[in-house]
């Protein structure tokens, strides 16, 4: 019950961000094809890796929960992550790239993207928290 409510939650939420897409691409013109096909291409996978995580058992924390946890390590990973999305989009922005470049960037993400998946489904079968293991628990890969 309650992971199909954060799913349809997902699901609103992933959708007005391809409408907003979608609205501001046919809005502001075509000249920034590369861009908007990134940014969807982003924004479908985390769809599916967040539900290939939930389907097999993960437990998703928020940001509230983060923060209020003061979950360090993944605070330290979001801060590269999001440096990393802004330097794509000021990129794709300024249309100053290589075509070559691009293309094999975006091979690279999804070789990335399905070995991550892959990766979210093994590790979501053996899913044990680890703030709340015993002696005798452990994460098995």
């Amino acid at each position: 019950m309650v992971i199909k409510i954060v799913e349809n939650k997902d699901i609103a939420i992933f959708s007005l961000f391809i409408l907003a897409l979608a609205y501001s691409y046919f809005l502001l013109g075509y000249d920034q094809t590369l861009l908007y096909l990134f940014l969807v291409i982003f924004l479908v996978y985390s769809f599916i890796s967040l539900h290939v995580s939930r389907k097999y058992g993960a437990q998703i924390k928020g940001w509230p929960s983060i923060l209020k946890e003061k979950d360090y390590t993944s605070i330290a990973l979001t801060v590269p992550q999001t440096g990393l999305m802004m330097a794509v989009l000021i990129t794709f922005y300024t249309g100053i790239y290589s075509t070559i470049i691009v293309l094999i960037g975006f091979l690279v993400m999804f070789v990335g993207m399905g070995f991550n998946l892959m990766v979210r489904r093994e590790l979501g079968k053996n899913w044990v928290p680890l703030s709340k293991t015993t002696e005798n628990q452990e994460l098995v890969f």
